[in-house]
């Protein structure tokens, strides 16, 4: 696995198939950021409900929140992306697997030099998103309300909108082939 930082307008990737097997991910943009809202929003009104039993402090806490929930955000980022990383095949071999930091958005991509399988993506995408905001949303709710395990679930919610779109995309464009290389802007499907 490779870790490097995104340049401007990178993209590596030849052009040698025909535009029926490229599926551009830069077009759903608008919708993973109008998704990712509605998911902030959810979260925030489950806050709300679950302040209503603080008393009279919950301004105190929800600016806690708040600030928890930026911190949240910019770290989780990097174990999610491991964590999804390491479910990908050859991950440790060479720089088969590359997570790619964009210093602006302080995202990561995973970028493959190999061929995947489509259930191996599928698996790869699934898995963070339940360990890191599936669980802890459930745990809080079960558990006392804990506004530390609350502030990581909301994080990992908003960016694990991101690749369930991805998901529902790759779904929708099952026909195209069985393997996927992963590219920054782009999936390259082969039969």
């Amino acid at each position: 696995m490779k870790i490097s930082i995104a340049k401007n307008n990178e993209d590596l990737t030849e052009d040698y198939l025909d535009n029926h097997n490229i599926i551009y991910i830069s077009k759903y943009s608008t919708l993973i950021f109008f998704f990712k809202v509605i998911v902030a929003i959810a979260y925030a009104f489950g806050l709300g409900y679950s302040l209503f039993f603080v008393g009279d402090e919950y301004i105190k806490v929800g600016k806690i929140f708040l600030a928890l929930l930026i911190i949240s955000y910019i770290v989780i980022e990097y174990p999610y992306a491991l964590i999804k990383a390491l479910f990908l095949p050859m991950v440790f071999k060479k720089d088969n697997i590359n997570l790619v930091i964009n210093p602006f958005t302080m995202n990561i991509n995973i970028k493959s030099k190999i061929k995947i399988s489509k259930i191996r993506i599928i698996i790869s995408s699934l898995v963070p998103c339940i360990l890191l905001a599936v669980i802890p949303t459930i745990a809080s709710y079960i558990l006392e309300f804990n506004l530390y395990l609350y502030a990581i679930a909301s994080a990992a919610a908003i960016i694990s909108v991101r690749d369930i779109i991805y998901l529902l995309v790759i779904i929708k464009n099952y026909f195209k082939g069985d393997f996927i290389q992963l590219e920054l802007n782009k999936f390259i499907f082969y039969k």
